[in-house]
């Protein structure tokens, strides 16, 4: 068992033990090396805010929840380059 502290509320994991989820300040992941926000992978002035990341599948694609300039919420692919 894994603690992964306060203020993280995880959604989904792969088989590569990736876990998703909401932490503060918005979506966030974790590959074993402690939570990093999404957000902070987003191009500054895009105008997305990612909120909560909901799924990760064995590819490393994530689907979060978040909105941007043209809709207040809908949902993201994130694809790992």
């Amino acid at each position: 068992m894994t603690d992964l502290g306060l203020n993280v509320f995880p959604d989904a994991i792969n088989d590569s033990g990736v876990i998703v989820g909401q932490g503060p300040g918005g979506a966030v992941v974790d590959s074993g090396n402690g939570f990093q926000n999404l957000n902070s992978l987003v191009p500054a002035g895009s105008g997305v805010t990612l909120n909560d990341a909901v799924g990760i599948n064995d590819n490393g694609q994530i689907v979060a929840n978040g909105s941007d300039a043209s809709s207040p919420s809908h949902a993201f692919l994130l694809s790992p380059s």
